[in-house]
């Protein structure tokens, strides 16, 4: 029993020894491979633009102050928010005076990341300019810009967001942004115009 014990665990060694050279092949390909996938990202992501401008409008039949309102007092804004609908179990925090710069709404949430919005400059009823900082899935910063034009329906709403973001994914995503980010605007807006038009 003992010979034929050490003869299997011969056989068995002598099995590996034949695969060896074959498994470390299929080894080497495969880190080689990765290698070269990493290479062409990092070359690519260099050559392709990283900005974007993603622009969306809506007509609101209110008048430019009250959606301005709507837009510039936080603690409105996070309750049309297409992200904060997203993810309920989030938190928030608004600090500083209503619609005066300086003031800022923050978040922390598994599903919309980490980040901030900062009001920068604000012109009752005509424009509202924000600073979007990301710190979490990655960190960027963006411009979040508002204009609101009086119309003969009440208010045409101009909401842009713009940025640049991380090398090397960040071209990749940039090229995709308008159709990502697009929708989600979109919503904010619908919304945004039910909740103006209550009032």
């Amino acid at each position: 029993m003992a010979k034929v014990s050490k003869c299997k665990k011969y056989q068995s060694n002598s099995y590996f020894d034949i695969l060896k050279p074959t498994i470390m092949k299929i080894f080497k390909r495969i880190v080689i491979s990765i290698m070269v996938i990493i290479g062409l990202i990092l070359i690519i992501g260099a050559f392709l633009p990283r900005d974007y401008t993603v622009t969306r409008t809506i007509e609101i039949n209110s008048s430019p102050d009250s959606v301005y309102n709507n837009v510039a007092d936080f603690s409105v804004y996070k309750t049309w928010n297409w992200w904060a609908k997203q993810d309920p179990l989030s938190s928030f925090k608004i600090k500083g005076e209503a619609k005066q710069p300086g003031s800022s709404y923050s978040w922390n949430g598994n599903e919309i990341g980490i980040g901030s919005l900062t009001l920068e400059t604000a012109e009752p009823g005509k424009k509202v300019k924000n600073i979007l900082s990301f710190k979490k899935p990655f960190e960027t910063v963006a411009s979040d810009n508002w204009e609101f034009e009086a119309s003969q329906t009440g208010t045409k709403v101009i909401w842009v967001n713009s940025g640049k973001l991380p090398y090397p994914m960040g071209a990749f995503i940039a090229m995709s942004m308008n159709t990502m980010l697009g929708p989600q605007m979109d919503s904010g807006l619908v919304s945004l115009k039910a909740l103006t038009e209550l009032k």
